[in-house]
């Protein structure tokens, strides 16, 4: 199956940051996230990321980056949205169940 690129907008809730759609990925696609208010984008992955191979925790990748799904399995993210003055805005790993409705799961097959 050839790969598929993907756009994920992300969305503002409230105080939550939503992906409006985490589509069904598999291992070669690429993925960018958007943001169409003022303000960047980051997803971070407190347990492994579906776009590194190695086993690190806890990275972040930028909404403006094209990426490529490199592993399969379950990955929750968090999202957050950087505003212009510098506040952030979403999850928040200091209060990962607060901040729970910001983000979503990742289903990536091979």
């Amino acid at each position: 199956m050839p790969a598929t690129h993907h756009e994920i907008e992300v969305t503002l809730r409230g105080k939550n940051v939503v992906p409006a759609t985490i589509p069904k990925l598999n291992v070669g696609d690429t993925v960018r996230y958007s943001f169409k208010g003022g303000g960047k984008v980051i997803v971070t992955f407190p347990e492994t990321s579906p776009y590194r191979t190695d086993k690190k925790v806890n990275t972040q990748v930028a909404g403006s980056e094209k990426l490529t799904v490199k592993r399969d399995g379950k990955f929750p993210s968090g999202c957050q949205i950087l505003l212009p003055n510098g506040t952030t805005i979403g999850w928040n790993a200091k209060d990962p169940v607060g901040t729970k409705d910001s983000g979503g799961e990742h289903d990536v097959r091979r």
